[in-house]
């Protein structure tokens, strides 16, 4: 799933004087650094989001997200999440006498009947049937799943509009400032 953001030109109307000072390359510089502000500002958001959605480290979150920045050649900005389903032995996985005890999704559940091998890089499975094999993994949550819910969606898209306006505006401020 992809959300795309496409701007109308009147939204910059508010600014549209300052935007008649500046050249060509000037006005596509101020576009290229306003879309990288607004961008990095939210993938922050996300990803402190994601951390608070799925109960995984920052870090972890970190480098399941790719980021595309605005370049000279194309004015946009992407992220991209990347990842499998991720184990639940990954959120704090410990072994009761119920079975195990992890915390995906930021909250403590026991999941009955689940084991942990630790023969098998210490990872919870579950039987799925009476006798000894076979097993399954017991999975938790996976980014490119999560960063399409809510909380982490609206951090991409609540008010990006006039967000984006305003970083426009305060890079154009900062050329002009700068001649």
């Amino acid at each position: 799933m992809q959300e795309i953001f496409e701007l109308d030109a009147s939204a910059f109307a508010p600014i549209a004087n300052k935007l008649d000072k500046l050249s060509g390359q000037e006005l596509h510089h101020a576009f290229r650094r306003g879309i990288n502000r607004r961008g990095n500002k939210r993938r922050t958001a996300i990803i402190r989001a994601l951390v608070e959605q799925t109960g995984l480290p920052t870090t972890s979150v970190r480098k399941s997200i790719a980021t595309r920045r605005a370049s000279y050649s194309a004015l946009e900005y992407a992220l991209t999440a990347t990842g499998a389903h991720i184990n639940i032995a990954h959120f704090g996985g410990a072994q009761t006498e119920q079975g195990v005890s992890a915390s995906p999704w930021g909250r403590s559940q026991t999941f009955k009947g689940a084991f942990i091998v630790s023969k098998l890089n210490g990872l919870a499975f579950k039987r799925e049937s009476a006798s000894r094999f076979p097993i399954k993994q017991v999975f938790g949550p996976a980014i490119p799943v999560e960063i399409m819910k809510e909380p982490a969606i609206n951090q991409w898209s609540d008010g990006f509009t006039e967000d984006l306006v305003d970083d426009v505006r305060h890079e154009i401020d900062f050329i002009l400032f700068s001649r």
